[in-house]
């Protein structure tokens, strides 16, 4: 090879999750499975990943039509037409209302306005037909926020403004699930997935080639490192949501 590793074994590889046997997967299966069924992704670009990586093992299948009302690549519907099986995308990296208050911010990473006890409709009015939903959402709690309630600031994630409170990132990122599992009391679909994402280093690599360090998207180092969360702590962290709805997996 002219770049990477000499060897080639490493594309043998497979992924085994630690006390689980998982079997590789079937895309004619899952197409039988979902057949006339919905599927939808709510969340950052980690639930955009999830959703381009099915396409891409679905499509040994078959290719899907993009059937979105509009051009916004941050909401796309995909129609499997053979098995009448649509998949669709919404963006909420907060999962809740947000908007940016300062494109900059203390860190460089942009500063944004959290309404933690407020819907996102942009995917909360669009969902409840679907049969099956997957919520993520986590490294964007690392970002400086400013935190909302009753319209009210009740603090912030290091934002830096004067007589404001400082929070953890565990305050938005609970409250935020919160909300959102509100907005799913009235859900009928057969399942919901929750997939948290924590305590992440970095995020998106740059393309270019000679990028600006101020505009850096990793933890600098002034700003406190976010806790660990592990998975026995979920069910504390939210103890007003059923157990059945907590479904995370390894």
């Amino acid at each position: 090879m002219k770049y990477g590793r000499p060897d080639s074994d490493f594309m043998k590889w497979r992924w085994k999750p630690d006390a689980c046997d998982l079997p590789l997967f079937n895309p004619y299966q899952f197409l039988d499975i979902v057949r006339g069924k919905s599927l939808a992704f709510v969340g950052d670009s980690v639930g955009r990943n999830q959703m381009q990586s099915m396409i891409c093992l679905l499509s040994r299948v078959e290719y899907p039509i993009d059937v979105s009302p509009t051009a916004d690549e941050h909401f796309k519907h995909w129609k499997y037409v053979s098995y009448n099986f649509t998949m669709s995308y919404f963006w909420s990296p907060f999962l809740v209302r947000s908007a940016e208050r300062d494109a900059d911010g203390p860190t460089h990473t942009g500063l944004f306005n959290l309404y933690l006890d407020e819907f996102d409709e942009s995917w909360t009015t669009q969902i409840h037909n679907f049969d099956y939903l997957i919520i993520n959402a986590g490294h964007w709690f690392t970002r400086t926020a400013v935190y909302y309630e009753r319209r009210r600031i009740v603090g912030c994630r290091y934002c830096q403004l004067p007589n404001v409170t400082d929070f953890p990132t565990t305050y938005g990122h609970r409250r935020a699930f919160r909300t959102a599992f509100r907005a799913l009391e009235n859900f009928k679909g057969v399942t919901v997935t929750i997939t948290l994402v924590t305590n992440t280093r970095g995020i998106h690599a740059s393309a270019d080639p000679s990028p600006d360090p101020s505009r850096s998207f990793l933890r600098p180092p002034n700003l406190p490192r976010a806790p660990l969360l592990r998975l026995g702590q979920i069910p504390r962290l939210l103890p007003d949501v059923p157990r059945h709805v907590l479904a995370c997996r390894r």
